[in-house]
């Protein structure tokens, strides 16, 4: 790291930090974009919200960027629990459906499923770490006609096990099942593209390689995870046009931007 990029990062003023896989050292160009987002708001109260407005869009078509994914298929939320959480909510589960993850994921990308299990009924096959490794050949014979989601980190928080992402989808897609993969450990520093790796839906936050505070997190869904997920937790923004506050009968946003 050179000196000018080093200056970015106080904290290396004092230390060699090396958890951005856990939480990083936000720079002061982020530090800077909040205080400065914070002190329009203090001093103009909401006379530029349109170029608030804009600023988010920007961000997403970055982030989209970054996915390899097109933005009006990028949702931002608070973190990685509450976009697989959207998902685990928003299938139409039935009596007898599994869905297939590995058993030492970080527990963000387990707990939503167990709840399924304990709630529903839902079977969750589970496939066995060997020596540190995911074992594709183990996880994809666990897929059937019944699986709705295949559940997987892009990069495993313990071990650093990179998975076959491409492999894994084309075997979800054999049985018609969803690929849900959490990026977090992932995006900012492995090159992803959620369409040429056949992933369905990519859940996140910003915090680690994408050096933002917590509370900044994202959703992806590909448009056969869209027809199929349905809006669990929604609010005034979330129909075509929001301004219409009397019409109650627009519908669900697709994506675009409203305003």
């Amino acid at each position: 790291m050179n000196d000018s990029i080093r200056a970015l990062f106080p904290v290396t003023g004092r230390a060699i930090y090396l958890n951005h896989a856990a939480v990083s050292a936000p720079p002061t160009p982020t530090i800077d974009a909040i205080k400065a987002q914070l002190a329009d708001v203090s001093e103009n109260g909401s006379v530029n919200f349109r170029k608030w407005l804009a600023v988010r869009e920007s961000a997403r078509q970055l982030l989209a960027g970054m996915l390899g994914a097109h933005p009006k298929r990028v949702a931002f939320v608070r973190n990685t629990s509450d976009a697989l959480s959207t998902v685990a909510n928003g299938l139409s589960w039935q009596a007898g459906d599994n869905l297939v993850t590995f058993r030492h994921e970080f527990p963000s990308n387990l707990y939503p499923w167990l709840r399924l299990k304990d709630a529903l009924g839902v079977e969750v096959r589970v496939c066995e770490e060997r020596e540190g490794r995911v074992d594709i050949e183990e996880l994809i014979p666990l897929i059937d006609g019944r699986t709705r989601i295949v559940a997987i980190s892009q990069v495993q928080y313990a071990s650093g096990f990179r998975a076959e992402l491409e492999r894994i989808g084309r075997a979800a897609r054999a049985h018609d099942a969803l690929l849900v993969v959490d990026v977090i450990q992932a995006l900012g520093v492995i090159p992803t593209n959620v369409e040429a790796e056949l992933v369905d839906v990519a859940a996140g936050a910003c915090h680690k390689w994408l050096l933002t505070p917590e509370g900044v997190g994202f959703l992806y869904l590909s448009e056969r995870a869209r027809a199929r997920i349905q809006p669990t937790l929604v609010g005034w923004t979330s129909v075509p046009n929001p301004d219409d506050y009397g019409n109650y009968d627009q519908g669900w946003n697709d994506g675009t931007l409203a305003w």
